[in-house]
């Protein structure tokens, strides 16, 4: 991932971003302490490496660290893979 603002960002997934499954993180992210997401830094460039979740819907948000009133959120949807 990639932040091309010069402010800060949280993204969140919880369930996908908990530490149990997440298998690798490098570069300008760094885990939260509510255990459901990562900061990516002002004009960062990150991996996050995480297990693949059962199908379902997850909720995921990104927020932005100067002005958290405004959330943008959305809901990822896992389907089972083709055979």
């Amino acid at each position: 991932m990639q932040n091309r603002s010069t402010t800060q960002f949280v993204l969140t997934a919880p369930q996908i971003y908990e530490t149990k499954n997440v298998l690798y993180h490098d570069g300008d992210v760094v885990h939260v302490a509510s255990n459901e997401g990562y900061t990516v830094k002002q004009n960062g460039k990150g991996e996050i490496r995480a297990r693949t979740n059962a199908a379902g819907q997850y909720p995921f948000g990104c927020t932005s660290l100067n002005d958290t009133s405004k959330p943008f959120r959305g809901t990822l949807t896992l389907t089972r893979a083709a055979r």
